[in-house]
């Protein structure tokens, strides 16, 4: 019984030998042709890297930037930038609905 077992094992063993040689196939090609075609595809420029992994990406602005400059420097000169909410009395509230009706 033990026999069979090994044999079993064996043939196990020569199966996948086989499959993992017919999957290591080439299609031809030398070793040499196969390196050099891993090390083009390496260098490639447009290969699916993760995002910033070549180093920091150019941005190029929407808005003007003089014009949000401008815009940052007023609202930081605001008078009433940086308060807690109705630090200066009570705040109007516009109703979205007719009053007479939500009665």
């Amino acid at each position: 019984m033990k026999t069979s077992y090994q044999l079993a094992l064996a043939a196990a063993f020569a199966v996948m030998a086989v499959a993992s040689a017919q999957a290591q196939t080439t299609g031809g090609r030398s070793r040499e042709a196969v390196e050099a075609e891993a090390i083009a595809t390496a260098h490639a420029p447009d290969q699916n890297v993760t995002r910033g992994s070549r180093g920091p990406e150019t941005v190029k602005p929407m808005a003007d930037p003089d014009a949000m400059y401008q815009q940052a420097v007023a609202t930081a000169h605001a008078a009433d930038q940086n308060v807690t909410r109705g630090s200066r009395g009570p705040e109007t509230v516009k109703p979205m609905a007719d009053p007479a009706k939500v009665y």
